[in-house]
């Protein structure tokens, strides 16, 4: 019974990673314009050292409507968890502009991001009988999620979130 739930644990983290790597989103239909991201990562850890390298960046579209056309402002903000606080902090904000077509898409791509840190981790002293072992925690920052955000006119107009608990923060920042 045990060997099965290990197998089927490891399944979805497998299936979950795989699945992880492009996430698309797309906003609600309660805002003017619509808004869909797709995140792309790519993997660039340093060999034989254990620290995680992650660059991830946005490709987005934004699609004009009848109610909002010509040039928008669009911010795409990354979030991390700062191992060393336990916190979440917006690591990087971009301000992109876009001129808005009604009834057209608008393809953009945000800078890259590089996040970089090392996982808690056991470090030996010593060998054979007297080897002692000393934990490392985890330091820097690793990827939490995004956010992407319109305005027209500094009005709100459309927006997307990789996570929805990510809204909550970027409205209590403001």
């Amino acid at each position: 019974m045990n060997h099965f739930r290990f197998i089927k644990n490891i399944s979805l983290a497998l299936v979950a990673a795989l699945f992880g790597i492009t996430t698309t989103l797309q906003a609600q239909n309660t805002s003017s314009v619509r808004v869909s991201a797709t995140l792309k990562t790519e993997h660039d850890d340093p060999k034989g050292s254990i620290t995680e390298v992650v660059k991830k960046n946005l490709e987005i579209e934004v699609y004009g409507s009848a109610a909002v056309q010509g040039e928008v402002k669009i911010t795409c903000t990354f979030f991390s968890d700062d191992l060393a606080t336990k916190k979440i902090t917006a690591m990087k904000l971009d301000n992109l502009r876009a001129t808005l077509v009604a009834g057209k898409s608008t393809p953009l791509k945000s800078p890259v991001v590089t996040f970089s840190f090392t996982p808690e981790h056991s470090e030996q002293s010593g060998t054979g009988n007297r080897a002692r072992y000393k934990r490392v925690d985890a330091v820097g920052k690793r990827y939490h999620g995004w956010a992407v955000q319109v305005y027209s006119a500094d009005r709100l107009v459309g927006e997307v979130y990789s996570l929805p608990a990510l809204k909550t923060l970027m409205n209590r920042d403001r």
